[in-house]
């Protein structure tokens, strides 16, 4: 932003309006939101970190001076030929042992220069578990279960620290500790840490020589009824009273392992869900070796409360959350269910070695020969007694594949099976099954062991992550999580007793001298004006109270497309031209109905240019779009046979290279067409034609004098969206892709020189994973309500919009600015004059953020629209977010609904007092129709006006009315059209960019280059040159992205709206 002479702003949020006004009705909404109330006294709370380290050799004296760590101790244990007891892959964090003890008890840490110097002592092997970097559900599990139990054994032994009820003091399991009385170190102020050395034992950490636990202050926390966390200013936020909050109402979780498991934020499970009366029904059976777990989602939130405006309440929210988990069950077992081995667990042929990665690699496996621990009696130890899955081997398998070990002093060269068969008296039922490979050791010495599918067991308590989500998974989990109101609200009460937070009410908060009020906050929602929705001629259609309409015979949309030249392709899975000529009737009879249809509603659509199949190849599909392109078809119509996966994004990315405007249809759909005469899905098709060829199906009219001119032509609506590369928003990956070369040339390496060895070439980082997509939409077309839009690049996993967007070698300038003026460019040049007003919903966006939001994005936003003249337009910004946990339901509902849509909140209703945020301006607005589950009403937040006459009346009803706009169905969408459609197009900027990546020689020339660039960097600067290079790498990856897959120069398809 320097660069370009852009200022940053303050992170100030504006004042939060007065509640709207305008009503057509009301409704009494209830919350899953639970007051708190907390003591008059307003206590101090006292705030402390902790260290929790573990002694592997014995504790000798020595001075200070001498202290150190027995580094390079390798805490990962070896294995032996793929038979040892396994474990994780956490990286421990070896300390040197500089710290005090009084005859091997605790003794105090004293900030003074010149405090008394006791006797000192040097302990070799610290592993600092606290620090140690951990990944994956079963290594969280486990190593909170490690911490429980240094916490409450610590406890037992240390009273005098500790003194009074155990109750008052609250641990997260991970770093934070907080007490209601200030640990017993010494009586001085000055005193701010204390050391805690604890003997190991047959029940306690046996492998262990000692326990090291250091508590430092940290500072404390008044407990009372305003907090600093409640702020306009964004940087003058303190949490630490929401942080204590979150903490003491999670601690019967925490510290109740036989009945719940706990993930972070707030995150549990049941695992006894019949103890708080949950049935058989609640709990669903799940294919592919997968359960449904019932749990919560508990967090602290600040709200107005019920006495509105200017008050300030802390408030406990718990959600109902159901989550599929991997079943405790044999890896083989698990790949049958899976579908990928058949019954002799032999591989299926059409998987290869990436569909079953994909699978099973990152899954935490325990081997079948141990007992769940490496010490061999059933006691906790400090290593996590099991392995992740790091691949599958279908080259190898237990009767082929033969290794070299030691017995009796002997070298023995035997295959998997006589080793297990000879060796551990295990007769293997599936010789022939592929073997899962383990990697074990630190990162320089990994080593891999190959294991029998059958010999590893499926951790449990490990979550399905989404990229191992079946589609058949899904839409079973999705049944499984549509709990209608009634019983949403009877589920939520039973993880509230579950929690403890009332009847019984926990020890913990009963010590703090905090209570939860039995009974969830409810609210007012007031019925906002429906809009009228509008076609040819302004023909009106009145919205009903699901918010849909319906449209007579005959009626034309507001403007008809037109088409004279398009194909039908059918992509089959190779069945055979036998398969397709049975399709061939009913291809036909379904252009037939779309061309009678089309005319019905104004449109122009010709007879098809021909209908030919193809098989589900991308040189097929490729072949397919060059003739379509010589024969200048601008429309090609597709038909995908629905068990062919693997052809749509290919299809977007040739869409955009040719300049030929596609639509894909499943088989399914087609075939419920025809043959079911669904007519409905017909609509839906052509509207979707329509819009993808130019045209727009109805526009929106408020009939309310008073917000008519809220959706006048002279304003300017754009919507961002976010789409991440797997994994979300997480720093770049760990794990060298090199590291399996180097792995195999480690026997050469080893006979190599000191000498040589300095200049041997060492793994070094992955290349830099793919970008994050921007998706916009915009107003800016000629008619108000034609909504288009574009995807742009960015690097990864960066969610703030300051990216340098370089469209060409001569031209770079800021992302967002680059857009806005864009936008703006277009709709000057269509409309013929600037806006008056622009109001921008950004999506993807947590609270978290917001500083971020105004501290760069608005800058930008408002550099772009000085640049274009826009001086005196006002402009609003808009953040909407459906990922929060708040639930909305009437409070009342008819015992004889039985229906979703019938028990819901209907479309229209806003609430904007009691479950909002004190300081924040923000509502929550239900603009669609929920046809399964509960509501999810999303919450907005208005950040940032400049907009003095905008009211909360006119926010919301605006808001209302634009979810009107998507076209593609009759019906509202859950968020403003806006939005709602740049988030369809940064999907489509994924699909794109993830076929592109795949395809393009450009693309992989780049790649290639910066592989082999960093590959001939000498020894000495190798890292250095990878950060270097990552950074090169990633620009000229975006820039090229930018240049040939977006549609800023593809002005054909930029025009229409591709992405419906």
């Amino acid at each position: 932003m320097d660069e370009h002479n852009i200022d940053p702003m303050e992170a100030i949020l504006p004042f939060h309006k007065a509640p709207g006004n305008y009503s057509e009705g009301l409704l009494t909404v209830k919350s899953n939101l639970y007051g708190l109330r907390l003591p008059e006294t307003k206590p101090k709370i006292y705030r402390y970190y902790i260290e929790i380290k573990i002694a592997t050799a014995e504790l000798t004296e020595g001075s200070p001076s001498e202290a150190s760590s027995n580094i390079g101790e390798d805490s990962r244990h070896s294995g032996e030929n793929g038979n040892g007891n396994g474990h994780g892959s956490n990286e421990s964090g070896e300390e040197n042992g500089n710290g005090n003890t009084t005859n091997g008890v605790t003794h105090d840490s004293n900030g003074s220069s010149d405090a008394e110097s006791p006797k000192e002592v040097r302990i070799s092997g610290l592993i600092n578990l606290t620090k140690a970097r951990i990944r994956g559900d079963a290594s969280v599990i486990y190593r909170r279960a490690c911490f429980r139990k240094v916490w409450n054994e610590m406890l037992a032994r240390n009273g005098e620290v500790f003194p009074g009820d155990k109750h008052r003091y609250y641990f997260d399991l991970e770093q934070t500790v907080y007490a209601l009385d200030a640990l017993n170190f010494i009586d001085s102020e000055r005193t701010v840490g204390k050391r805690i050395i604890m003997e190991t034992g047959p029940n306690f950490f046996p492998e262990a020589v000692k326990v090291d636990v250091t508590l430092k202050r940290a500072g404390h926390v008044v407990l009372g009824k305003y907090d600093p966390g409640v702020n306009l200013d964004l940087t003058a936020i303190n949490n630490e009273m929401m942080q204590f909050l979150e903490i003491v109402t999670s601690q019967a979780a925490l510290f109740n392992p036989d009945e719940h498991i706990v993930f972070a934020a707030g995150k549990s499970y049941l695992l006894a869900p019949e103890h708080y009366t949950f049935t058989k029904q609640d709990i669903v059976d799940l294919p592919e070796g997968t359960y449904v777990g019932l749990g919560s989602h508990k967090s602290v939130r600040y709200v107005e409360g019920p006495r509105g405006r200017m008050y300030n309440n802390a408030a406990v929210l718990v959600e109902s959350k159901k989550t599929p988990f991997h079943s405790p069950q044999s890896l083989a077992d698990k790949a049958y269910l899976l579908g990928i081995v058949d019954d002799e667990c032999r591989p299926k042929r059409q998987y290869d070695s990436k569909h079953f990665n994909k699978c099973l690699a990152g899954l935490y496996v325990l081997n079948a020969l141990s007992n769940g621990n490496r010490n061999g009696n059933g006691d906790m130890t400090f290593r996590e007694p099991f392995y992740k899955v790091h691949g599958i081997d279908l080259t190898l398998t237990p009767e082929t594949h033969r290794f070299n070990f030691r017995h009796d002093g002997e070298e023995q060269f035997v295959s998997v099976l006589e080793y297990y068969r000879d060796y551990k008296q295990v007769e293997l039922q599936f010789p022939h099954s592929p073997l899962v490979l383990i990697k074990i050791g630190a990162f320089k010495t990994a080593r891999t062991l190959h294991f029998p599918m059958e010999m590893l067991i499926v951790v449990d308590n490990q979550r399905v992550t989404t990229e191992k989500q079946s589609n058949e998974l899904i839409s079973k989990l999705i049944r499984a999580c549509a709990i209608p109101p009634s019983k949403m609200a009877e589920q939520i009460g039973k993880h509230v007793k579950a929690l403890q937070l009332s009847d019984p009410i926990s020890p913990f908060l009963q010590q703090a001298q905090i209570s939860v009020i039995s009974r969830p906050l409810t609210v007012n929602a007031r019925l906002l004006a429906h809009p009228t929705i509008l076609y040819e001629h302004d023909m009106a259609q009145q919205v009903n109270n699901r918010g849909s309409w319906d449209v007579k015979v005959n009626t034309h949309f507001i403007i008809p497309a037109s088409c004279n030249s398009w194909a039908v392709t059918y992509i089959t899975d190779g069945s055979g031209q036998h398969f397709f000529n049975n399709q061939m009737n009913t291809l036909r009879e379904l252009t037939n109905q779309m061309s009678t249809l089309a005319n019905s509603r104004g449109m122009k659509l010709a007879a098809p240019l021909d209908i030919r199949q193809i098989p589900n190849t991308f040189e097929a599909l490729d072949g397919r779009f060059k003739v379509l392109k010589q024969h200048n078809v601008e429309f090609a119509f597709f038909v995908t046979y629905e068990r062919v996966k693997n052809m749509h994004d290919n299809m977007k990315l040739l869409e955009c290279q040719y300049e030929i405007v596609t639509q894909d249809l499943n088989s399914k759909t087609m075939d419920n067409v025809v043959g079911k005469r669904q007519r409905l899905t017909l609509e839906n098709v052509l509207m979707k034609t329509n819009m993808k060829l130019g045209g727009l199906n109805h526009s929106i009219r408020i009939d309310r004098q008073e917000f008519q001119q809220l959706l006048n032509p002279r304003t300017l609506y754009i919507g961002f969206g976010m789409n991440h590369p797997a994994g979300g928003m997480l720093s770049l990956p760990t794990t060298a892709p090199e590291l399996e070369e180097a792995a195999k040339k480690r026997a050469a390496e080893e006979k190599k020189t000191e000498e040589q060895k300095k200049y041997l070439k060492k793994p070094i980082g992955p290349p830099p994973p793919p970008p994050s997509v921007v998706g916009l939409a915009a107003n800016d077309g000629v008619h108000p309500f034609e909504f288009t839009g574009d995807y742009v690049y960015q690097p990864a996993r960066r969610d703030e919009k300051v990216a340098i967007l370089s469209r060409s070698r001569d031209e770079s300038r800021p992302l967002l600015q680059d857009v806005v003026e864009t936008i703006i460019t277009r709709f000057q040049k269509n409309r013929k004059f600037l806006p008056e007003k622009i109001v921008i919903y950004r999506n993807g966006c947590s609270e978290g953020q917001f500083a971020n939001v105004l501290v760069y994005e608005v800058p930008l936003i408002k550099a772009a629209m000085k640049n274009m003249g826009c001086n005196d337009t006002k402009l609003t910004f808009i953040v909407p977010n459906k990922l929060h946990s708040m639930r909305l339901y009437p409070a009342e509902i008819d015992p004889n609904a039985v229906k979703a849509p019938e028990q819901n909140i209907k479309p229209g209703f806003v609430v904007d007092t009691g479950v909002v945020h004190p300081t924040m301006d923000e509502f929550y607005l239900c603009s669609h129709t929920t046809l399964q589950g509960t509501a999810k009403v999303p919450r907005y937040t208005v950040i940032f006006t400049d907009d003095k006459d905008l009211t909360a009346d006119h926010v919301q009803e605006m808001t209302y009315a634009l979810a009107y706009g998507h076209q593609i169905v009759r019906s509202p969408t859950s968020i403003p059209s806006p939005v709602y459609i740049a988030g369809h197009y940064a999907e489509r900027g994924r699909k794109v960019v993830n076929a592109f990546m795949s395809t393009d020689t450009t693309y992989n020339e780049i790649h290639e280059y910066y592989r082999g660039h960093i590959q001939r960097t000498n020894n000495v600067d190798r890292y250095a040159a990878w950060k270097q290079d990552i950074s090169e790498e990633q620009q000229a990856k975006i820039n090229l992205f930018n240049s040939k897959i977006t549609l800023h120069n593809h002005e054909t398809l930029r025009r229409r709206r591709i992405n419906a």
